[in-house]
């Protein structure tokens, strides 16, 4: 009888094995933001300082005064761990 598994899936649990001691499928791990800690507080300031700036404004700003560069996606996840919006008005 065969189970029609590859010998790399076979390989990767035995390696999981003898790292873990169990076979059942590990947690992936998430990554911690760039934005975070005391940079949480310089992109309050920043915000306070730049408030009708777009996100690409933003980005670009970050990158001069901290020297992280950030997409566009990352900022726009910062700000919302902040709780801000980019409301602009009419």
């Amino acid at each position: 009888m065969t189970f029609q598994v590859s010998v790399s899936t076979v390989k990767r649990h035995l390696k999981r094995v003898a790292q873990t001691g169990r076979v059942a499928a590990t947690v992936p791990q998430r990554a911690e933001p760039k934005i975070r800690g005391d940079y949480l507080n310089q992109l309050r300031v920043q915000v306070e300082r730049m408030d009708a700036a777009s996100l690409a404004q933003r980005c670009a700003a970050w990158e001069q005064t901290t020297g992280m560069r950030v997409s566009t996606s990352t900022m726009c996840r910062a700000l919302a761990r902040l709780k801000l919006t980019l409301e602009k008005e009419l």
